[in-house]
Parts: structure tokens; C-alpha cells; sequence
């Protein structure tokens, strides 16, 4: 498990586990102290199933691609009705 600390745009405690660990009941339940003390300090607790794959890229991706479907939306909005 890994914990990335996020400040802004928000405040988020991003818990990367691994497909073990995420299908570990007993290993999930014993996070719900740790998601607690970071919603007291304000933060959103946040947990990932990491794989192997670069998150950061696959992240970049996603954005990308909803970004790509927002402006092929606005520039062909009869698409919408088809």
C-alpha cells in the first residue's frame, strides 16, 4: 500500500492498494482508522486498486479522453441526435 497526499486543487488522501490487497476484507476494514484521521484533518480519503500500469499516464488518459468527447460535443452537436 502507498499513500499520496494530494494539497490542491483538494485536499485528498489517495490509499493505493493492490488487487490482494483491495479483495482483503480483513486488510480493507483495517483502514477505516486511517480513512478517520484524514477526514479530521479535512482531507478526502481516496483508495485506488493499483495495477502495474503508470497511474499518473492512465489518469492523463481518461482526461484526455472525456476533454476529447466535451469538444466533439460542442463542435458537432448534431451527433447528439443521431
Amino acid at each position: 500500500m502507498r499513500i499520496d497526499v494530494q494539497e490542491k486543487p483538494m485536499k485528498i488522501a489517495a490509499f493505493r492498494v493492490s488487487k490482494a490487497e483491495a479483495a482483503d476484507t480483513d486488510f480493507m476494514n483495517s483502514l477505516k482508522p486511517e480513512f478517520k484521521a484524514w477526514k479530521r484533518k479535512n482531507y478526502l480519503p481516496v483508495v485506488y486498486e493499483a495495477g502495474e500500469e503508470n497511474m499518473e499516464d492512465n489518469i492523463y488518459m481518461i482526461m484526455k479522453h472525456n476533454y476529447d468527447l466535451k469538444v466533439k460535443r460542442e463542435s458537432f452537436p448534431e451527433l447528439l441526435n443521431a
